[in-house]
């Protein structure tokens, strides 16, 4: 069933049982995301869906956390790595709605259950739509329910923006992931793509499928209502502009990729026993930016 929030010229159309995917985004009528129909069947079809609890590939499935190895199960679109973490291949559960806001969460089992995909700690993920006046924030939220290992933990969203004759992006990084052939990051690379304060064409970017670090809000022109991306503790954005195609996707996530493959990990992404990580994820107008204390801020 699909859910409806509506307020203050936003609209947005959410698939709990669909990965809590976002079917569809709308500022006063205009698409922000590519739409998909309600009853959409495959979740690559939706506007947006959520990581967790990490994005992006681990290399051949190997996630590495001290001096343990763990053998998560590959995804079939991206083999021979796993890929995107658990949420977007699961059904959510409603807890809270109400016309600006939804609460949805889903409990991953762990601990060798069937369905754990080879994750051994158990947890609880929990995704917060809310609506405001500048847009749309996603707060996210996961408990470690594992009694005895720290979890690690990463989070982040894959929207579809519409692409249109004159999208454009205005990103401020000096380095790229560039990638193995079979798409695994494989070394930060220097880049003059986006030193430039200048919007670069959608275009200009065709082909692209590379991570970028940054930690600033990355500005998405092109329609009546320019957006910003943002979150918090955002570790960059996974640029994906597929030939021939009317979407280009803008992730922001929490942590690069491959970074728990290599077991990279900042304080941040180890939670305790019963402990909970947070991250917030936005959308919100370019327009109201100058007027935000803290952009993405707050939990």
């Amino acid at each position: 069933m699909a859910i409806t929030l509506e307020a203050l010229g936003w609209r947005a159309v959410i698939l709990p049982a669909l990965g809590g995917a976002m079917a569809s985004l709308h500022f006063k009528g205009e698409p922000v995301f590519r739409s998909a129909g309600p009853d959409v069947g495959d979740i690559l079809d939706c506007a947006s869906f959520p990581l967790v609890p990490f994005a992006n590939r681990i290399g051949h499935g190997l996630l590495r956390i001290g001096e343990r190895t763990v053998q998560l199960d590959r995804e079939l679109l991206a083999l021979p790595h796993a890929h995107h973490g658990h949420g977007w291949r699961r059904d959510w559960e409603v807890s809270d709605v109400s016309e600006c806001q939804l609460t949805l969460f889903y409990d991953h089992p762990g601990r060798g259950v069937e369905g754990d995909e080879g994750w051994p700690w158990s947890y609880r993920a929990e995704q917060r739509f809310l609506i405001h006046s500048r847009g749309i924030h996603i707060d996210m939220a996961i408990v470690n329910r594992d009694r005895y290992s720290s979890m690690p933990c990463g989070t982040g969203i894959h929207p579809y923006f519409v692409r249109r004759r004159a999208s454009a992006v205005t990103l401020r990084a000096t380095g790229m992931w560039v990638n193995h052939t079979d798409g695994l990051a494989k070394a930060l690379a220097p880049t003059d793509m986006f030193q430039d304060t200048q919007p670069v064409p959608v275009d200009a970017l065709e082909g692209l499928d590379n991570f970028f670090p940054t930690t600033e809000p990355i500005t998405i022109w092109g329609g009546n209502h320019p957006v910003v991306v943002h979150g918090t503790a955002m570790a960059g954005v996974h640029l994906y502009v597929p030939a021939g195609e009317d979407y280009f996707c803008v992730e922001p996530v929490s942590h690069p990729p491959d970074a728990f493959g290599r077991g990279e990990y900042a304080a941040a992404d180890i939670v305790a026993p019963s402990a909970t990580y947070h991250r917030r994820w936005g959308i919100s107008l370019a327009a109201g930016l100058r007027g935000m204390e803290k952009i993405g801020g707050g939990q």
